[in-house]
């Protein structure tokens, strides 16, 4: 099957048999056959656009530039993405996307929710690339000192935090003792608990394996499973309908089906799951 006609059922709001995603992925003219949506996102459902993403994060090296794209230019079609999935997605590109994350820094112009996911990526590749955390630490500090944009420096505080660099305190402090921090994003006391490795509340024994846990969410790799195409808004039995349709056999799920964090919760609320239900089961 041609890359188009593969590219136009994945893009579809009906469910995706799983092994589109994956030929897709291996294909190498993929990126140019989704050009037409990475350039006018706002015209797919939500849910394809994340999908999407998830596909750019696993062409590698390709993908980057890509979602660098979509990052800069379209940054207003990609929601709550914009800050829970493309900082750990741009991440998964390791040490070699430095250079370029740095450059999104440089641009002055760039929203400040677009700068942060620059951030967030340069945090995670820090943390998971021993060879690259030093550069990564320095990296956040001179944000940190030299930024005056009092949301950028939270949010490098916020993931200097995280990396549990405890060397970082001291400029903590001198920030938010400046009045250079928006403490509406992190306040010093959880800053400096966080970068000691220590838990944020006394009746919390997880201490900071909540943020180790963060951290692995939204990985490409992960994500990318059967479980997370099965649902886009429509019945299980309307999605095999449209897949027989195009040719593609979708088998009935035998396990529960995955709620995604930005899909309605289950509950019945009207509020997206990671607001709803999903706090109180990670509990």
């Amino acid at each position: 099957m041609e890359t188009e006609k593969l590219v136009e059922i994945f893009t579809g709001e009906n469910n995706v048999d799983f092994q589109v995603v994956e030929e897709l992925i291996r294909r190498p003219d993929t990126l140019k056959a989704l050009e037409h949506l990475l350039q006018f996102p706002e015209k797919y459902h939500w849910r394809v656009l994340h999908d999407v993403l998830y596909v750019l994060g696993r062409i590698q090296p390709a993908g980057l530039d890509a979602l660098l794209y979509v990052l800069i230019n379209r940054q207003e079609s990609l929601g709550d993405d914009l800050t829970e999935v493309m900082a750990p997605l741009l991440a998964t590109f390791g040490p070699c996307a430095l250079d370029k994350l740095e450059k999104v820094l440089a641009y002055e112009w760039l929203d400040q929710y677009v700068k942060g996911a620059a951030i967030g990526a340069i945090a995670r590749i820090g943390w998971k690339y021993p060879e690259s955390r030093k550069r990564a630490v320095d990296k956040l500090l001179e944000i940190v000192e030299k930024d005056d944009d009092r949301y950028i420096v939270a949010a490098a505080i916020c993931e200097l935090a995280d990396m549990q660099e405890e060397s970082a305190i001291p400029f903590f402090e001198k920030a938010y003792a400046l009045g250079k921090v928006d403490t509406s994003v992190i306040d010093l006391r959880t800053a400096i608990t966080l970068a000691k490795g220590e838990p944020l509340f006394r009746d919390n024994p997880r201490g900071t394996e909540e943020h180790v846990y963060w951290r692995k969410l939204h990985d490409a790799e992960s994500y990318l499973n059967a479980e997370n195409f099965r649902d886009r808004g429509v019945s299980e039995q309307t999605g095999q309908k449209e897949a027989s349709r195009n040719g593609i056999t979708i088998n009935a799920p035998n396990k529960k089906i995955k709620i995604g964090r930005n899909d309605p919760c289950h509950c019945g609320s009207g509020k997206k799951y990671k607001k709803c239900c999903l706090k109180r089961e990670q509990e």
